[in-house]
Order: C-alpha cells, then sequence, then structure tokens
C-alpha cells in the first residue's frame, strides 16, 4: 500500500476514535472505506505501538483510554 494512503487511513482512525464516533466495527470500517479485517489490524499495530484503544460498548465507539491524539513524524537523511 502507498505510504501516502496509509497515513491518510491512519489518521482518519485518529479523528473518528478522538471524537468518539466510529460506530461499530462494522460501521467503522465502512467508514474508512477497508475491511473490517483490515480494520482490526491497523487497531492491533497500533495497540503493539502503545497506542491506548478500546471499544466502548455503552459509547458504542472505540476510544482512547488516555487522553491524547496520534502523532506521526516521518525522517529522513
Amino acid at each position: 500500500m502507498p505510504l501516502d494512503k496509509y497515513l491518510n487511513i491512519l489518521k482518519a482512525i485518529d479523528f473518528w476514535i478522538s471524537n468518539i464516533k466510529t460506530g461499530t466495527a462494522k460501521e467503522f470500517a465502512k467508514r474508512l472505506n477497508i475491511s473490517e479485517r483490515r480494520l482490526h489490524d491497523y487497531l492491533s499495530y497500533l495497540r503493539e505501538m502503545g497506542v491506548p484503544i478500546e471499544y466502548c460498548h455503552a459509547q458504542r465507539s472505540y476510544r482512547y483510554t488516555s487522553p491524547g491524539n496520534l502523532y506521526i513524524k516521518i525522517y529522513f537523511q
């Protein structure tokens, strides 16, 4: 996958999670125009990197369990 598409998906994931408006996994994947399996892959990768994401059944949304936003920085030399 091209890097710009990958980064755009990560930015969109952060936007929806920050606003606690993702909906269910199926709804969230549809918003992002990716498969539900791919969504779970992204969420797993983010969790492995230490991003505190959980699904809240009461709010019907994924959310961050501590304050913050996803920040991505790319370096080149």
